[in-house]
């Protein structure tokens, strides 16, 4: 899980922790790469804010995929979709939810894609 917002990844933690969820969370892409490059275990899913400082998160995906072919990815964005994440490309890879983002929503779409 990375966003750049330290309060929506608490909420979302304290939403998905009870259901189960193991959850890696980092502030910055750099962060998650790290822990990409150092984390041993299975990664099932990055959920990711599009927009953040020095990295945007359709680059994050793309350098996660790299390593962990497997990875399935849910983007967070306050913006219009067409005009972050899939600017320019014809190919829409993963998904993407609206900020602000209803927590039952969020738990629906992650199981969804999990269990797709």
């Amino acid at each position: 899980m990375v966003d750049d917002e330290p309060i929506l990844l608490s909420i979302i933690e304290r939403a998905l922790r009870p259901l189960g969820y193991r959850l890696l969370i980092a502030l910055t892409p750099e962060e998650a790469i790290k822990i990409n490059e150092t984390y041993e275990e299975d990664i099932d899913l990055l959920l990711t804010d599009v927009i953040m400082p020095k990295m945007n998160g359709k680059d994050l995906a793309d350098k996660i995929l790299l390593k962990r072919h497997g990875v399935k990815v849910v983007f967070m964005t306050g913006y219009l979709a067409e005009n972050t994440i899939y600017k320019g490309q014809d190919e829409k890879p993963g998904i993407y939810l609206q900020k602000p983002i209803r927590i039952n929503t969020l738990r629906q779409k992650l199981r969804e894609v999990l269990d797709d």
